[in-house]
């Protein structure tokens, strides 16, 4: 596949970094981080090409450690195998960089060496998909993700494109995801395909048109701003015919949390706020109840909250935003709140589809509840 680009430019000399996609533990085979024979196999290729200053980087979402969701998805044994370091990003020094506007913290190793971008190709429900631009947010630090999120993640993706430097990008959908991607939620989707481009908007493009995919509005932004080529009609496809390709995936839904009585409503929230939401949803399974919409995030308006009932603000970003909306959630649950405590809230909440309010009564419960957990461990 490399070998039908028209240049991959990679050198003896030169210095690689290789960015797989690990953004949380999981297992290789459920195709929430990039394929480890992908990661092998790329290193052999380059080992192949007498490269030999390579690393394998990433940085997973905030608050999951890295390290140990690479080992588990097997990229930790594959780095060890071929004697090349595995580095969090999240702990390398950091270069600012601004691009109209906007300043970027980013991995000083991302522009030290050439990127080889490996993301794993799947939906996504906050952004649609998520393949070969978003693999690259995770160059930046927390607070600049934190930033990008706050201030519109679908314009500030492209604006991160452009203040990088070139790079290859090898999409990996050997298995793929669709459904409620990008984490465990979501599904294999066993394509067996491979995506390679030195256009991660063209890549991206590409993939949303083989799994017959609504086009999402970061691509579309990015095209505006000189990002890439996202009209399908001038990109130049080789190796496959796409129509032999075509593949209806199922589209993420931005509503669905882990509990099918827990509705999001999603404002954009951050990586650390949409992924602890799912986790505190996820705890709750199995315990039936009234419907709850969960607001999280800063880009909340009128028009996504209006007739929704029992409402609760999830998160200091989504607490703020209502309260700028003049809406009184039935519940606000700050993020320092203890996970135990936040579950506590939430399950009293959906058993009672009469309560109007929480009550200090049902916070002293769930310091209780918590404090009962600490005494039994």
């Amino acid at each position: 596949s490399l070998g039908l680009l028209k240049s991959t430019d990679v050198k003896e000399n030169d210095k690689i970094l290789v960015k797989p996609s690990i953004i949380e533990p999981a297992y290789g085979y459920q195709a929430v981080t990039t394929n480890p024979k992908l990661v092998d196999e790329i290193i052999s290729y380059l080992k192949d090409k007498r490269i030999r200053d390579i690393i394998v980087a990433e940085q997973s979402m905030p608050k999951e450690n890295t390290v140990d969701a690479a080992e588990k998805c097997g990229i930790l044994d594959v780095c060890e195998k071929h004697n090349v370091p595995f580095i969090d990003l999240g702990k390398t020094d950091y270069v600012k960089k601004s691009f109209n506007g906007f300043d970027f913290k980013i991995a000083k190793p991302a522009l030290d060496r050439k990127v080889i971008n490996v993301p794993v190709m799947k939906t996504n429900s906050q952004i649609g998909i998520s393949g070969a631009v978003e693999n690259m947010v995770r160059v930046v630090d927390e607070d600049t993700q934190k930033r990008m999120f706050a201030d519109d993640i679908e314009n500030k993706m492209p604006l991160l494109i452009k203040a990088l430097p070139k790079f290859l990008s090898v999409g990996d959908a050997t298995i793929g995801m669709h459904g409620q991607g990008p984490t465990i939620l979501g599904e294999p989707a066993f394509l067996n395909m491979i995506f390679l481009s030195n256009d991660p908007v063209a890549l991206d493009t590409v993939f949303t048109e083989v799994g017959m995919l609504v086009k999402p509005n970061y691509i579309k932004n990015a095209a505006e701003v000189g990002a890439g080529n996202d009209n399908i009609q001038n990109i130049e496809i080789v190796g496959e015919d796409i129509r032999a390709l075509r593949f209806h995936l199922k589209p993420a839904d931005r509503n669905v949390s882990a509990h099918p009585n827990i509705k999001f409503i999603d404002g954009k929230a951050n990586p650390y706020i949409f992924n602890s939401a799912l986790k505190i949803t996820a705890r709750l399974v199995g315990i039936l109840g009234e419907e709850i919409n969960l607001a999280i995030g800063t880009l909340l308006t009128e028009e996504m909250v209006k007739g929704k009932k029992r409402l609760v603000a999830y998160g200091n970003e989504a607490i703020v935003a209502l309260k700028n909306l003049g809406i009184k959630p039935l519940a606000e649950i700050q993020e320092g709140t203890d996970n135990l405590e936040k579950v506590m809230l939430l399950k009293s909440i959906l058993e009672n589809p009469d309560k109007k309010k929480v009550t200090v009564g049902d916070k002293i419960k769930s310091k209780v509840a918590k404090f009962g957990v600490k005494i039994d461990k």
